[in-house]
């Protein structure tokens, strides 16, 4: 149901039937074959000027480093989507001249083929977390279906963030912020939970998966509610912490009594923890684009 609401709800959004593109001097400009002037402003529904730049062209807001960043990319992009909801955008470009800009609904054919793959790939994860679900039920594939279910959503989301042309309905980046931000602890909290019970259960489980729970619940209430700054290391470390957790558990787990599955999936985690911690070092040196 949600991915077929999220269908519906692309396809009539407006956006720009002109495209944005970044220079090599980081300016944001109108692409064509002829030279444009960059563009500064957009005008607002009062009609007055808000600064633009070349963050109107991130996608995602999940992965920005800089909280005054993720907050201008935010405005932007609402900025952008009550000027569309009017039937055009008006810029105003270094030179002081206004450029309207039409605007038109996506369409399920504009949606691309991305989105289609992206979202396919998503309804897909969730049949087979259902199936697993209910042919074996336990604590064990409930803990499996949260982790899948959370990236069912960060698949949808990105789909989302694939279509072709710039324009999301107004707070939609907030949204996936949030969203996706949740989505990723919720998977982590469940992985550290699990590694509590599989392959052998470890004495006082409990005690440390409510422990878990209750460091992911806050953190996500500091980074997506209370809006702490630097919400996005705190979020990435949590995700490293919640890992690093699950190995060391799993390395009790196989000290206490062997299991050649335990190994196994010390080595999976502990791949996807160096890949997770490489990759937020990389967006922290160069930035999500």
């Amino acid at each position: 149901l949600a991915m077929f609401v999220l269908i519906r709800a692309l396809a009539q959004q407006p956006v720009l039937e002109q495209r944005l593109a970044v220079d090599d001097s980081g300016a944001l400009r109108l692409a064509g074959p002829a030279p444009q002037s960059a563009l500064a402003f957009v005008l607002d529904a009062g009609g007055r000027a808000q600064p633009i730049d070349r963050l109107l062209l991130q996608r995602s807001a999940r992965w920005m480093v800089s909280d005054s960043d993720r907050q201008r990319h935010l405005q932007q992009h609402d900025l952008l989507a009550d000027a569309l909801g009017r039937g055009q955008a008006q810029f105003i470009d270094s030179q002081g001249q206004r450029i309207s800009v039409a605007a038109t609904a996506r369409a399920a054919a504009g949606l691309g083929w991305v989105f289609w793959l992206l979202s396919t790939l998503a309804l897909l994860l969730y049949l087979v977390t259902m199936v697993v679900l209910m042919a074996r039920p336990g604590q064990r594939n409930a803990l499996y279906a949260v982790m899948a279910t959370a990236q069912c959503g960060n698949l949808l989301f990105l789909a989302a963030l694939s279509t072709p042309g710039i324009g999301w309905p107004e707070g939609f980046m907030r949204w996936e912020h949030d969203a996706r931000s949740a989505f990723d602890l919720i998977t982590a909290g469940a992985l550290a939970h699990v590694a509590n019970l599989h392959p052998r259960r470890l004495p006082q489980w409990r005690q440390r998966a409510a422990l878990t729970w209750l460091a992911v619940a806050a953190v996500i209430v500091l980074a997506t509610v209370v809006r702490v700054p630097h919400s996005w290391w705190l979020t990435q470390g949590t995700l490293i912490g919640a890992g690093a957790i699950a190995i060391a558990q799993l390395l009790w787990m196989q000290r206490r009594e062997p299991h050649p599955l335990a190994v196994q999936l010390v080595r999976f985690s502990t791949m996807v923890i160096a890949t997770l911690l490489l990759l937020t070092l990389t967006i922290a040196a160069i930035g999500p684009a």
